[in-house]
């Protein structure tokens, strides 16, 4: 019994602490920053630049009912999301990271690295 209700209490606040920064993630979020850093053997100056103005129009939606709608200029994705540790999860796979009130977001391709900083429109 009491390994029963020490699991409830920990599920409580693990749930607690997941929804501390709902009120504030609910809404449109729109690209706020972008970094580029490829290796530079493996492009030019135009190819970063290209990268970035991709990425530009970029914008998460995220809802009170905990649904979330991504859309880039190369893709669109909708599902549940939820947050834990200030990481923000889509359809139980890990979307980006809710830091300093922005939603940063990592892409990894085989030129380099591009983060993504969302604001709060």
């Amino acid at each position: 019994m009491r390994t029963i209700l020490l699991l409830t209490l920990v599920c409580f606040t693990l749930l607690l602490d997941g929804c501390k920064h709902h009120d504030t993630l609910f809404g449109t979020w729109i690209t706020d920053n972008i970094n580029v850093e490829f290796d530079e053997s493996k492009s030019t100056p135009e190819l970063v630049k290209q990268f970035g103005e991709m990425e530009n129009g970029n914008r998460i939606v995220l809802s009170q009912d905990s649904t979330m709608q991504f859309q880039s200029s190369e893709e669109k994705l909708s599902g549940r999301f939820s947050l834990s540790n200030d990481t923000l999860f889509c359809n139980g796979q890990v979307f980006g990271l809710l830091k300093n009130d922005r939603i940063l977001t990592t892409k990894k391709t085989i030129l380099g690295v591009i983060t993504i900083s969302y604001k709060k429109k």
